[in-house]
C-alpha cells in the first residue's frame, strides 16, 4: 500500500505478552516499523523478542494502574498506531471474589477506558493513524457461566463504538476486534475451547488483525465467519428463550 498504516511507523502494543500480541508481532515486524511493547511480564516478553530476533523496546506497564498511564503519556511521543490486546479471563465467573471481579473489570474495561480517555486529545492533535483494540463476541450477551467477563467486554465494545464516532472526523481509524474462542494460555485448561472446531489459534486471530490494519478496516471486525454468525444468532434469540439456555 502506498500509505501503509504500519510501514516505517511507530506502533505501540499494550498487553504485548499476550499470545495474540506475540503472534501479531511476527507479522508487524515485516513492515519495518518501530515497535514499543508494553507489558507487566518483562522477562517473558524480552525472551520472546530475542528468540524471534524482533527489534523492539520493552516497557513495563500495567494498564490497570492509572498513575502509570499518566507517566506513560508524559514520557513518550504520540505513536502512529496503538494496538491493545490486554485482557483477563477469570475462572468460574469470579465466584464472588471481589478482588477477582475488580481485576476482570479493570483489565478488560476500566483500565483501557481510562487510558484511551487520557490519550485521546493527544491522538487528535498529533494525528495518530489508528487504534486497534481486542474485545470479544463473549460480550454480545450476558451468560450465567461468565457474566462478569461478558459484561466487561460488552462495556468495552460499547465505549469503543462511541470513541470511533468521536475520532473518525480526525482521520483516526478505530478497529474493534471480536474473536470468539481462542486457544491461548488463558484458556489452556478449558477443554471445551481447546477441542472445539470453531476455536482459533492466536496466529489465526493475529493474521486477521494484521489484515484489518493494513487494509484500514473500520469498526467491528470479526476474526472468523463463525464469530460473525454466532454473534448475529446470539443477539437475535428472544430473551424468553435465552434465559433458559445453558451457554
Amino acid at each position: 500500500m502506498s500509505d501503509s498504516l504500519l510501514r516505517h511507523k511507530t506502533i505501540w502494543i499494550i498487553g504485548a505478552n499476550s499470545d495474540i500480541a506475540k503472534a501479531l508481532m511476527l507479522y508487524i515486524t515485516t513492515e519495518n516499523c518501530t515497535l514499543k511493547l508494553f507489558s507487566r511480564d518483562m522477562i517473558s516478553l524480552q525472551n520472546f523478542i530475542e528468540k524471534n530476533n524482533i527489534k523492539a523496546e520493552c516497557i513495563y506497564f500495567d494498564i490497570t494502574d492509572r498513575s502509570q498511564t499518566e507517566c506513560l503519556l508524559q514520557s513518550f511521543n504520540t505513536p502512529d498506531g496503538i494496538i491493545i490486546t490486554a485482557g483477563y479471563l477469570p475462572c468460574q465467573n469470579c465466584m464472588g471474589d471481589i478482588a477477582e471481579i475488580n481485576k476482570t473489570v479493570a483489565s478488560n474495561y476500566l483500565g483501557i477506558l481510562v487510558f484511551l480517555e487520557k490519550i485521546k486529545e493527544k491522538l487528535k492533535n498529533d494525528r495518530c493513524r489508528f487504534l486497534c483494540i481486542v474485545s470479544s463476541v463473549g460480550g454480545d450477551r450476558g451468560k450465567s457461566s461468565n457474566s462478569i467477563y461478558a459484561s466487561s467486554k460488552s462495556g468495552l465494545t460499547c465505549y469503543l463504538e462511541g470513541l470511533e464516532q468521536e475520532l473518525t472526523p480526525f482521520g483516526i481509524t478505530v478497529m474493534i476486534i471480536k474473536p470468539i474462542w481462542i486457544k491461548t494460555k488463558m484458556t489452556g485448561k478449558d477443554n471445551k475451547i481447546q477441542k472445539s472446531f470453531i476455536s482459533q489459534t492466536p496466529e489465526q486471530v493475529a493474521h486477521k488483525i494484521y489484515t484489518a490494519i493494513i487494509n484500514n478496516r473500520k469498526g467491528v471486525r470479526y476474526t472468523s465467519l463463525w464469530a460473525f454468525c454466532i454473534s448475529i444468532i446470539i443477539r437475535l434469540i428472544p430473551g424468553v428463550i435465552y434465559r433458559h439456555l445453558d451457554i
